[in-house]
């Protein structure tokens, strides 16, 4: 009878280790391997991206690639027609991709300024001069699929703290 305060203060030792420090830990890193996985994947929660013009046979921007030149064709490269979206020659953005845990949150961000037009879609002026819409390629943000990942972390956790 004398060990119960003593468990029950283990138990809660546990289970606060677990909520503050854990389960935050875990978050932070299923996130970012979501968010990263969007690149490899070319999609957001299993609905693939919309192609690219310069992988669109008809399209005047078909094989763009900035500062490609030969073959006659000013920027042209035939690597450009099948290279991944939003991977360009580095997949920059993607690597990009950092989290940082918090009390009580969780920030996942990237230093990128091209990386929020990207995401949800919006007006850009191509070289500086020329009006275009990108259409949104999320690779961030809320997903249907991450969170049911949370669940499955927190319910593994308290099953770990119970089993303690």
């Amino acid at each position: 009878m004398n060990e119960l305060p003593k468990d029950f203060q283990n138990f809660q030792k546990n289970m606060a280790n677990a909520i503050d420090n854990i389960i935050p830990r875990k978050f932070a890193k299923a996130g970012q391997d979501y968010f990263e996985d969007s690149f490899r994947s070319q999609s957001w929660d299993g609905k693939p991206w919309d192609n690219v013009e310069r992988r669109k046979a008809g399209s005047s921007w078909y094989g763009f690639q900035y500062k490609a030149g030969g073959k006659g064709k000013r920027n042209f490269s035939t690597a450009a027609t099948t290279r991944a979206i939003l991977t360009g020659m580095t997949g920059e953005l993607g690597d990009s991709i950092r989290n940082r845990v918090e009390t009580a949150k969780i920030i996942w961000s990237t230093d990128k300024v091209y990386a929020e037009v990207q995401n949800e879609g919006g007006d850009i002026k191509v070289f500086g001069k020329h009006p275009a819409k990108i259409i949104s390629r999320q690779f961030m943000g809320f997903s249907l699929s991450l969170n049911k990942d949370f669940d499955k972390i927190v319910e593994a956790e308290i099953d770990t703290v119970f089993k303690t």
